[in-house]
């Protein structure tokens, strides 16, 4: 069973993901987790929050902590495209970010997901790729 992306715009999702953090002075993969909830606010559109945690695998492992706002659409029958935004906090400090994304339905509530952000007060970037489960 399939589902619509605009059948999961009124519900809750958890998700495990990677990805790739790059700046000035520093790389390094990453893991980390989301949790959050989308509100339909049209027939294809949602608005939503999204809290976050990935840890960087090499420089001490450090923990980037990041609450965001999501904007999107339906896309096709199983996808959904957004824009993102929102507050990250790490050791080193806290920066705004600003990103875009696309998720596509798999199989019943389960989900992938790619995103990327821009971090501004560090000229950081991140990509993101993950699996998750809507409820």
């Amino acid at each position: 069973m399939v589902y619509s992306a605009s059948a999961h715009a009124g519900e809750s999702y958890a998700e495990v993901r990677g990805g790739y953090v790059w700046q000035d002075r520093f790389n390094s993969a990453s893991i980390g987790t989301a949790v959050g909830h989308n509100w339909q606010i049209g027939a294809n559109q949602f608005v939503g929050v999204e809290g976050s945690v990935d840890k960087a695998t090499s420089r001490g492992g450090e923990y980037v902590w990041a609450l965001s706002g999501r904007l999107g659409t339906k896309v096709a029958a199983n996808g959904r495209a957004y824009v993102t935004g929102g507050f990250s906090h790490a050791e080193a400090g806290g920066a705004t970010h600003l990103g875009a994304g696309y998720q596509r339905a798999l199989v019943g509530s389960i989900y992938l997901k790619g995103e990327y952000r821009h971090m501004f007060s560090d000229r950081g970037n991140m990509v993101l790729a993950g699996i998750g489960f809507a409820f």
